[in-house]
């Protein structure tokens, strides 16, 4: 089951120099309308809190829609759930950057994954792709970096993830070759989460180049009586042609007992 519901407005934050797209934060009236609000941990030091309007599937599902970008100067920023409102579909998520940012949860150690290591990026379809040493300019800066995207359960286990890589050549007016991609997508099947779909798009053009995913796991024991299901749809990283890393994501909690899961991402440069 996929959902591709977007946000039509957006707000941007600008957080130690890294870029934040939020849905449209809500009014505090309204936030106050509900006392179904679920705390997930203390706001990390330094992190600036924004209130997210998310979108209901009108039978207990819950989709966010967050992106980010990192200039080259900047290095990582880090979005963690800390209150959501089943009922109403909204969620609080603290915001850090730079040296604030804290490093990704680690998955326990018997967490199952499946990577596919780094693999050299196709040009786009229709997409013309210039070659060094043609039209564009002397300028062949190399970066990398990566989005990672994953939920917590109520003990802080990172239940499940999905990470995309990039590693792209860029002049300041195009993104050339050599391009490179990747994905690791992990679960914990010990509480009963399993890997149900997945697929993959690794592809650059002159513009950017893409590595992204849409992937589905399930749980049917997470919630007594109830499945419990999450989806990233997708979770995207971009490497764009004036060296700026983005990131998006469209999070989906879905089933029983969503308000146990919390949303976390990290976008984060690992090279220029």
């Amino acid at each position: 089951m996929r959902r591709s519901t977007v946000f039509r407005r957006a707000a941007v934050v600008l957080v130690g120099g890294a870029a934040l797209l939020v849905g449209v934060p809500a009014t505090p009236a309204a936030a106050a309308s509900t006392t179904d609000w679920v705390t997930y941990g203390a706001v990390p030091a330094g992190g600036a809190v924004q209130t997210v309007q998310g979108v209901s599937d009108g039978q207990g599902g819950c989709a966010l829609d967050l992106s980010a970008s990192l200039a080259p100067a900047a290095s990582v920023t880090r979005v963690d759930e800390v209150a959501f409102s089943p009922s109403l579909c909204r969620s609080q998520v603290a915001v850090t950057a730079g040296t604030g940012a804290a490093v990704e949860t680690a998955e326990p150690s018997n967490t199952d994954a499946a990577a596919s290591g780094n693999v050299a990026s196709q040009p786009a379809a229709g997409a013309p792709v210039p070659v060094p040493g043609g039209i564009v300019s002397t300028l062949n800066v190399h970066s990398a970096g990566y989005m990672k995207s994953w939920y917590q359960d109520p003990v802080g286990l990172v239940v499940n993830s999905v990470q995309n890589g990039t590693d792209w050549h860029w002049t300041g007016g195009c993104v050339i070759a050599p391009v490179y991609g990747s994905y690791r997508y992990t679960w914990f099947s010990p509480s009963g989460w399993s890997l149900q779909g997945n697929n993959w798009t690794n592809v650059y053009s002159c513009a950017m180049s893409t590595s992204s995913s849409y992937v589905h796991f399930h749980n049917g024991i997470f919630c007594l009586f109830q499945s419990t299901d999450t989806y990233y749809n997708r979770n995207t990283v971009n490497g764009l042609a004036n060296g700026t890393l983005a990131g998006s994501i469209h999070a989906v909690k879905s089933g029983g007992c969503i308000g146990l899961l919390s949303f976390h991402y990290t976008l984060r440069r690992t090279l220029n």
